[in-house]
């Protein structure tokens, strides 16, 4: 016997016809459909420029290698060489005594972190502690600069989900990971908000903070029901491939992004593909029960949409019984009706009866061929477990990516909403309205087209192999000056480390 209840369907009156959009959102959408200028240098400065600029921009002298690092990227035809803020906001809580001393406490245990690898970096050679499940492509991204890099010891999450929350309170005295996987995390979101100072989320604004949002367990399997949470309080630099802004983690590039990297196949011109929403993917982003699974980010997703196309079609049929529609409420109620090609690919990571109500509810798997995609003109992308790691591939088809996300990644400086994708809010609810516009539209449609081919340059050249390799590179440098053994000059640290002398030399 199944026990279901049954999810909310979309209102009425998102359904109905509604004006072009004319508000400061829309105008919005239209004047931010183009990058930012300076946002990439077409023609990068020589090292000793880029030298001058991070001087400028942060206030202290380069780590070490950097200008080799400059070097590094010129000759891999690199575009950003200046603009690696997501870098120095990542670090910043890090650049304290707190750090040292967590950093102390982790290298002092031999037997390892449960969910972590140790990396070392030793005369230009990486050892590691354990394998990790991107084990190949990692190497695979280290390996051109892996010679280059000054001695330091990593520490990578194994895990799809972050792992380093603050909390109220002195810190903790010792390390310690606790276990949260299955259960509600919105306690420990609230207290880890509570206590971090408000940061922006960039291009995308409060609807990527979760930190704003006033009820994240109703809207994200992570929050809800994670399918593994293995957290910490200290002030541990953790390598994570996404965080949400609650964590403290420190962004990497996925080396799952090189399993589903930017196609080189002949992808079909954006105004003859078929107008409609395209998603496949499985149930992940949660550990569900019965109770939990319909807060899940991608059941929700698959829900709302298939509610949306019910609405549409019992509307359709009932208006004729009380006047004939106009032009536009037609066009409207056909779009609803036809737009969505929406399924789920496999039901995973639940029970077997759980499997079997959320089947009974979303409808039966229908699992296509990658290249599907290729025919659509919208492609649909939502967090799993963490980031989607299908983001790059679909950038590069020509095609409008509309990106349900909560989480934070290396690239999201280099990615612009309404200029190379569409953000939807984890809510949805503008979602009917935004698609009326992009498709009935015809300023939507040329919009959409526009961003299509904004969204191919930009992952051609600023989101292949290398650019992921230039980022690591300068990433460990910038760490290996914080927590290497032959620090670089930071005046911060250098004050801070005066003031606190038990601190020394940590690894």
């Amino acid at each position: 016997m199944c026990l279901l209840r049954p999810l909310p369907r979309p209102p009425r009156h998102v359904l109905q016809q509604s004006p072009r959009p004319t508000s400061p959102r829309w105008q919005f959408v239209v004047a931010f459909n183009r990058p930012r200028p300076g946002r990439v240098v077409p023609n990068p400065a020589p090292p000793e420029e880029a030298v001058a600029e991070y001087k400028r921009r942060y206030g202290r002298t380069p780590p070490k290698g950097f200008e080799r690092w400059v070097t590094f990227a010129l000759e891999h035809g690199s575009t950003i060489i200046d603009d690696f803020d997501q870098i120095e906001r990542d670090l910043e809580p890090y650049r304290t005594p707190e750090a040292q001393r967590v950093v102390r406490l982790l290298g002092e245990d031999i037997y390892g972190w449960s969910g972590l690898v140790r990396i070392a970096i030793q005369n230009g050679t990486m050892i590691q502690s354990d394998s990790y499940i991107y084990d190949q492509q990692w190497k695979d991204l280290i390996q051109p600069f892996e010679h280059a890099l000054p001695d330091t010891v990593l520490y990578l999450n194994q895990l799809d989900e972050p792992r380093v929350l603050a909390s109220a309170g002195p810190p903790p005295s010792e390390v310690t990971f606790k276990d949260r996987s299955g259960d509600s995390i919105t306690d420990l979101i609230t207290e880890s908000c509570s206590q971090l100072p408000r940061k922006s989320t960039g291009y995308w604004g409060p609807q990527k903070d979760i930190c704003q949002s006033s009820n994240p367990e109703k809207l994200h399997g992570l929050i809800s029901s994670p399918s593994s949470l293995l957290y910490t309080n200290s002030l541990a630099p953790i390598l994570s491939i996404g965080k949400m802004s609650a964590f403290r983690d420190i962004s990497i590039p996925c080396p799952c992004y090189l399993m589903h990297g930017i196609s080189n196949s002949y992808s079909p011109p954006f105004m003859s593909k078929v107008p409609q929403v395209y998603w496949r993917g499985s149930t992940t982003g949660s550990h569900p029960s019965r109770f939990t699974w319909k807060h899940g980010h991608r059941e929700r997703f698959i829900s709302f949409t298939n509610s949306l196309r019910q609405a549409a079609n019992i509307l359709d049929a009932g208006q004729y019984l009380i006047r004939t529609p106009n032009t536009a409420e037609q066009k409207r109620l056909s779009l609803f009706k036809d737009v969505f090609d929406i399924k789920v690919g496999n039901y995973i990571q639940c029970e077997d009866d759980i499997c079997l109500d959320m089947e009974q509810a979303l409808g039966p798997t229908d699992r296509e061929p990658e290249d599907t995609s290729m025919a659509y003109r919208f492609l649909y992308d939502i967090d799993g477990n963490s980031m989607s790691t299908r983001f790059y591939r679909l950038l590069s088809q020509k095609a409008v990516v509309l990106k349900q996300t909560w989480f934070q990644e290396w690239h999201d400086d280099r990615l612009i909403p309404w200029a190379h994708f569409i953000p939807v809010s984890m809510t949805m609810e503008e979602l009917p309205d935004l698609l009326n516009y992009l498709i009935n539209d015809p300023e939507g449609e040329k919009l959409s087209e526009q961003i299509a081919e904004a969204a191919y340059a930009q992952s051609h050249h600023t989101l292949r192999q290398v650019d992921m390799s230039i980022y690591l590179y300068r990433l460990f440098l910038e760490m290996a000056g914080l927590f290497g053994p032959k620090r670089s000059e930071d005046p911060k640290i250098v004050r801070e480390e005066t003031a606190s002398e038990e601190i020394t030399n940590n690894l």
